[in-house]
């Protein structure tokens, strides 16, 4: 019989619940400031800025969000 003993690398979700993940605020203030940023401009930034804050508001909401399982682990 084997027994693996071995421990786990540690992961993002390992630290204390009092600590902020730093990594998500900085997408959260990335997708604010692209969202004032397009309502202060116009034209073609304004979209690019829409754009832009729609990915870092996704990729935030990645962060904070548990991983699924998603189609990614579907094996035959």
């Amino acid at each position: 019989m084997l027994i693996d003993d071995r421990l786990p690398p540690p992961s993002e979700h390992d630290r204390p619940i009092w600590e902020p993940n730093w990594r998500l605020w900085a997408w959260v203030l990335a997708a604010l400031a692209s969202t004032v940023g397009c309502f202060v401009t116009g034209g073609l930034l304004s979209f690019v800025l829409v754009c832009a804050a729609l990915a870092c508001g996704a990729h935030a909401a990645t962060r904070a969000l548990p991983y699924g399982e998603g189609l990614r682990e579907y094996r035959q």
